[in-house]
């Protein structure tokens, strides 16, 4: 905390900042980068797709039915009001 502390009382702008805290962190041997594990990807709509064993209608029916319930939950979250506003995030797509 104290490396922050200080760069943040020496620094002039942003960059300035983040070059500092950089220097400090290297001098000390901290590693400052965090690794990020990629989201485990939801693919309900691959499985449902994957047990149809007849043809063309069923998987459209599927397909319609899968992105008429995404679109319904997305709107409802869009302008709930535990939501305050309207939001456009990522997990709301």
């Amino acid at each position: 905390m104290e490396i922050i502390h200080k760069a943040l009382k020496e620094s002039r702008d942003a960059q300035d900042f983040l070059q500092r805290v950089d220097r400090s962190m290297r001098s000390k041997n901290y590693n400052i980068l965090k690794t990020v594990k990629p989201k485990k990807r939801n693919n309900e709509l691959l499985r449902m797709i994957m047990q149809i064993k007849e043809e063309d209608e069923d998987l459209r029916t599927i397909i319609e039915d899968y992105w008429t319930k995404k679109a319904e939950i997305n709107e409802v979250r869009r302008f709930s009001q535990e939501q305050g506003s309207f939001s456009t995030t990522k997990e709301s797509l």
